[in-house]
């Protein structure tokens, strides 16, 4: 493979992974259904093995060391790509911190709400409840929040 194929097939990568980025990114931002993240992260893992095969056949070629001009165009799409991934970083941690709030919301409804309740003896007489074993609460969260 020639240095200016290798080039454009990492832009090619580069550029699918990107759209790829830019998609989710957009269902982060909307709040679409979580179904469509597990497919997407399929297809990000087999980009990113793409996109680091094919960087580490360009750094491997002492060709590309003598280039400054091809360097310099590496470096101005990879920047581009990097600012895309630091926007699905923010996001992502958003989602995360996001879930993370409605989960202690929840559990701290539960604790407040969980009153003792009290019950009557065998003379009648009302007495409070034993303390009972109580299962860690399970909650599924759906995008409609």
């Amino acid at each position: 493979m020639t240095k200016k194929e290798k080039i454009e097939k990492l832009q090619q990568v580069i550029s699918q992974f990107s759209e790829l980025i830019t998609e989710e990114n957009r269902h982060l931002s909307i709040g679409s259904n979580p179904s469509k993240f597990s497919e997407l992260l399929n297809k990000k893992r087999t980009l990113a093995a793409t996109y680091e095969s094919h960087l580490q056949g360009i750094k491997a070629d002492s060709e590309f060391d003598e280039d400054k001009s091809i360097n310099e165009q590496l470096i101005f799409f990879i920047q581009e790509f990097q600012t895309l991934i630091e926007e699905n970083a923010v996001l992502l941690s958003s989602k995360i911190q996001a879930t993370q709030r409605v989960f202690s919301v929840i559990q701290q409804a539960v604790r407040e709400r969980g009153q003792p309740s009290q019950t009557y003896s065998n003379e009648g007489i009302v007495v409070p409840a034993r303390k009972t074993y109580t299962p860690a609460l399970s909650v599924g969260v759906n995008n409609e929040c």
